[in-house]
């Protein structure tokens, strides 16, 4: 329903009624029937005026860019007569206070057009805000007639238009009638019970200043209808009146007084009658009393808003939950509403269901309003976490209920956020599971704070919580001085465990911290980190604990071993140990393990508590380990009370030796201890011929042309993008269009993200500088035109996974324009550490392409492209045979033929390889023959063994029927099967099997 004020003068019998619109009056514009009844000029002729709108339910006019507005809206014909004094009033409003005020005035005239509005009613008037506002004016005329009032629009050129409802024009009331009355005032009962005092003093004058000496009555009217008529009244006669029976909510009332001469002017006012909006509820609890059950309490408040007493009969309570969505932000869901009672039990998650974050609100409520919400902050509800407690972000998530939370920050929130090991370049978790959390902020004095869930530390003499952080500081004037605060609570704040500076804590790299709990020994305990950036944008944790804090605990932490080795080439392996105890540890040692077997052992230093060593080996693959090789390491440490952390992960190293042709058809043949070898040797027309792997090193630092045989080229035609405190030699921005160039990681200014793969050069290219989509191609040179697998490392600069590179990698079978590449596959969200990438080219191909097709992102790298070029050659020559015995080579240096006696046979099974020495390195092994007891001869026959054993005959490998017999061919045995042991006397006996024959002696 509107807001609608109408001081209604009924007609008095002094005034003669004549023809016209009746009196009173007064238009909604509910309808656009209503509207109709209206007269519109639009006087200037710009086709802008007043019109009807359904959704306002108002009379609107829009605004013009180009002219002032001159638009009547005219009411219809009124007749008024000379004696009576007329009320008019209306609302008016801007549409949008956006662009400044709206200006009107109201004038009256004999006839509805703009040039007979000659009487002003309302002067020129500026509207400024959105919201209606109500005017009223007195009508008197001097002649006896028809008239007519228009609302005239005058406002400037580019505005935003302006809106007119409840238009209302009295009756005419006469001269002699009495005034209004005076000092009205409506008081509602203050504690909000539906009851108002009404009080006024009754007119002393008529409406024209002459003393009444009688007055016949006053009507006392609410919301149009008459509630009370007081009579006798004197005139200036104070009056008060109760209204009792008035209901709740928003009223109007009206006062008129009677003479003999009839009604009066009217004298109106509004009131709310009922409670106010109560202010907010007092001594707010909450508290979990069984897992996943919260009690919350409150009392009444006992003044509303305004400070006045309510009555706690006339409230009820709205209890409310948050619950945080995207980070820092809340989302309100209501519990249940209506509630008289001043306590409530939510039950928030079954028992035995984990853990959830949870804040709760209390809105007191009336008829007025609610008032403003009492909340709690999020808290963690929920069966408890047992001890011992870990989390460690395994695979980039967590286990346990974690929360982050905005403590301070400039532009970008800053967050805890689980990451991957793949997320940041030169940093993965300390133990080695894919995952760890860290702060990160992009601004100095950012801040962020890390909630835990509950964890119930009953049962434990001396309760610790460790944690690994990550220091960043190289030592060389560049201190991690980023800060990390611990917090504990029981759920009535959070108390200071420990501060301190990254730096503190130990060397680059994770460094493990052990702070006590003793303070909540046998409590339930929430932690909390807060992280502050100061010179780093990142503050890593992982391996988070709570438990028994151990005296002796070594804990073999991570191995370090290249992923991937060349055969007959040493490389470094480290062996990360920490002290995890309360006490210093030494004497102990460090076993290194490959494919299962101890190879190496050392002894390691004295380590203190919560400090960590390396702990070296090197080792050698030759080509018969070639492929996968798992290593781990295990620490040994007497009395160590957590066996369970004293061997690493398995960590894979893939030796790769070179494709160069084996030697075929390794064939034993034992005699004694006397094994005579004899093989085929290698078939050079196979040869492949060899790859060239470019590490960029030779070319000219930023060149972007003449990089050997590459080719650049900007297909995007959109000028590069910059960095804000780093520029590259050679490289313009203004109007470039540039594609890839050769970059040098040693250049001023240059950060750890600018490291090469190897050495300190690589190809790179940069964003486009309005963010568009780059289309930048570096174009190999030609191509051998073999099938052939080429291979690369790429990274992304950026570590923010929004920011992550997009490249395709394509081929030709021509030449380098890039209409005639074709697409092999796409590579989205490049990683922040470089990483291989290996993609196979069909027979043909001439070139391939490495293209960028990232969009808003920031630079592309890449680094060590091998590929077999055009005009390669193999350049192969046999030097000589290597053999190995039960995988250890038995020949101090090559042997020249195709033949080779073992006279130092080892009694029992022996197994044979033959690789070829070239005078480029040396081959795989062919295939794998064994020799057994001695008497008896090995054959390959395509992988088939013929060995004795205990009596018996063993045949591996068959695929066709195999026969046994003697040498006067007598057959002792035929069967069929891969595997095949036949027990025989004693003597010498033929095995024959498919195409292959072997001579045995049993014995």
């Amino acid at each position: 329903m509107k807001n609608f004020l109408l001081t209604a003068v009924l007609a008095s019998a002094a005034i003669p009624v004549m023809a016209g619109t009746a009196l009173p009056y007064s238009e909604t514009f509910d309808t656009a029937a209503d509207f109709a009844t209206m007269t519109v000029v639009d006087a200037n002729s710009d086709n802008k005026t007043w019109y009807h709108s359904d959704y306002y339910k108002s009379a609107m006019i829009d605004y013009s860019d180009d002219s002032s507005m001159d638009d009547w809206l005219i009411l219809p014909a009124f007749s008024l007569a000379p004696g009576g004094t007329y009320t008019f009033e209306m609302d008016a409003r801007c549409y949008s206070s956006f662009l400044g005020t709206e200006r009107f005035e109201v004038k009256m005239g004999t006839a509805a057009t703009a040039a007979a509005m000659t009487e002003t009613v309302v002067g020129e008037t500026l509207l400024k805000t959105d919201k209606f506002q109500h005017f009223t004016q007195k009508i008197t005329v001097a002649t006896a007639g028809t008239y007519y009032i228009g609302i005239h629009c005058i406002s400037d050129a580019e505005r935003r238009g302006m809106l007119v409802d409840n238009i209302a024009l009295s009756d005419g009331v006469a001269a002699e009638s009495p005034a209004a009355v005076t000092d009205l005032t409506l008081t509602p009962e203050p504690t909000g019970l539906n009851k108002v005092t009404v009080a006024f003093t009754a007119p002393a004058r008529t409406s024209t200043g002459v003393s009444l000496t009688a007055l016949d009555k006053v009507e006392i009217y609410r919301d149009k209808a008459l509630i009370k008529a007081i009579s006798p009244v004197a005139p200036g006669q104070p009056v008060t009146f109760v209204d009792e029976t008035v209901t709740a909510g928003n009223h109007s009332y009206m006062a008129v007084a009677y003479s003999a001469t009839g009604r009066g002017l009217e004298a109106s006012a509004d009131v709310f009658v009922g409670p106010g909006k109560p202010s907010a509820v007092g001594n707010f609890k909450v508290k979990e009393t069984t897992p996943g059950d919260v009690e919350i309490t409150w009392s009444d408040p006992t003044t509303d808003e305004k400070g006045n007493r309510i009555d706690p009969s006339l409230i009820t309570y709205k209890v409310i939950s948050y619950e945080i969505v995207l980070d820092s932000y809340f989302t309100e869901s209501d519990i249940v509403e209506g509630l008289a009672d001043t306590r409530y039990v939510h039950h928030a998650i079954d028992a035995g269901k984990g853990q959830r974050f949870i804040a709760y609100g209390v809105y007191a409520e009336t008829i007025s309003g609610k008032s403003t919400a009492v909340k709690t902050a999020l808290f963690p509800v929920g069966t408890n976490y047992s001890v011992p407690f870990a989390e460690s972000f395994a695979g980039g998530k967590a286990s346990s209920l974690w929360r982050s939370e905005v403590a301070k920050n400039q532009s970008t929130a800053p967050a805890w956020t689980p990451l991957t090991d793949e997320d940041v370049a030169d940093l993965a978790s300390r133990d080695g599971d894919g995952g760890y959390v860290a702060m990160l902020g992009e601004n100095t004095d950012d801040s962020a704070r890390y909630y835990s869930g509950k964890i119930d530390l009953s049962g434990l003499q001396n309760p610790v919580l460790s944690f690994y952080t990550f220091n960043f500081g190289n030592g060389s004037n560049n201190d991690d001085e980023n800060v990390l605060e611990i917090y504990g609570g029981t759920g009535s704040g959070f108390n200071l465990i420990k501060s301190m500076e990254i730096k503190e804590v130990g060397e680059y790299g994770w460094n493990k911290v052990i702070l006590p709990l003793t303070a909540y020994k046998d409590k339930v305990v929430q932690i909390v980190f807060t992280g502050v950036t100061k010179n780093y944008l990142a503050i890593p944790l992982d391996a988070i604990t709570v438990g028994e804090a151990p005296a002796r605990d070594l804990a073999a932490v991570s191995l370090s071993i290249p992923e991937t080795v060349t055969t007959g080439q040493y490389f470094d392996i480290e062996v990360d140990v920490e002290n995890a105890g309360t006490q210093s540890v030494g004497g102990y040692v460090v076993e290194l393990y490959r494919n299962g077997e101890k190879i190496q052992e050392a002894e390691g230093p004295e380590l203190y508590s919560c400090t960590r060593t390396q702990v070296g080996f090197s080792d050698r693959l030759e080509v018969i380990d070639n492929g996968d090789n798992e290593y781990y390491a295990k620490v040994v440490c007497e009395g160590d009370e957590n066996p369970a952390n004293n061997t690493t992960a398995v960590v894979k190293a893939v030796a790769e030796a070179p494709e160069y042709p084996v030697a075929t058809n390794l064939k034993a043949t034992r005699s004694g201890n006397a094994v005579t070898l004899t093989w085929t040797a290698p078939d050079l027309s196979t040869a492949k011929p060899e790859a060239t792997t470019d590490s960029f090193e030779a070319y000219e630092s930023f060149a972007t042309q003449g990089v050997g045989g590459w080719t650049f080229t900007d297909m995007d035609n959109a000028q590069v993008g910059k960095f804000k405190d780093i520029t590259f030699p050679g490289i313009t921005y203004e109007g470039s269009v540039q594609s890839f160039w050769v970059m040098d990681a040693s250049m001023e200014g240059a950060n750890a993200s600018f490291a090469a793969h190897s050495g300190k050069k690589y190809i790179a290219q940069i964003f486009n500088y309005d963010g568009s989509q780059c289309d930048d191609w570096a174009i190999s040179p030609e191509l051998k035109g073999i099938a052939q697998t080429v291979s690369f490392y790429a990274k992304s600069y950026s570590s923010i996974p929004s920011y992550a590179e997009t490249f395709e990698v394509l081929y030709s079978t021509t030449d380098t324009s890039t209409d005639h590449f074709v697409k092999l596959g796409t590579y989205e969200n490049v990683p922040n550490a470089w990483t291989r990438y290996d993609v196979a080219l069909p027979e043909g191909a001439k070139h391939f392409a490495i293209r960028c097709v990232s969009e808003g992102c920031y630079m592309l790298f890449v680094d060590d492209v091998t590929f077999v070029a055009a005009g390669a050659t193999h350049g192969l020559e046999v030097e000589g045979y290597n053999v190995y015995r039960n995988r250890h080579k038995i020949t101090e240096q090559p042997v020249s033929g195709t033949q080779f006696v073992d006279t130092a046979a080892p009694d029992g099974e022996n197994k044979y390889m033959v690789t070829v020495a070239y005078n480029k390195g040396e081959s795989v092994p062919g295939n794998e023959v064994v020799a057994g007891e001695a008497g008896v001869e090995a054959v390959d026959g395509d992988n088939v063994a013929v060995t004795t054993l205990d009596g018996k005959i063993v045949v591996d490998g068959a695929t066709a029927q195999t026969v046994i017999m003697q040498p006067n061919g007598a057959i002792v045995y035929t069967g069929t099967g891969s595997h095949v042991e036949a027990a025989v006397a004693q003597g010498v006996y033929i095995v024959k099997t498919g195409v292959k024959v072997a001579k045995v002696i049993v014995k």
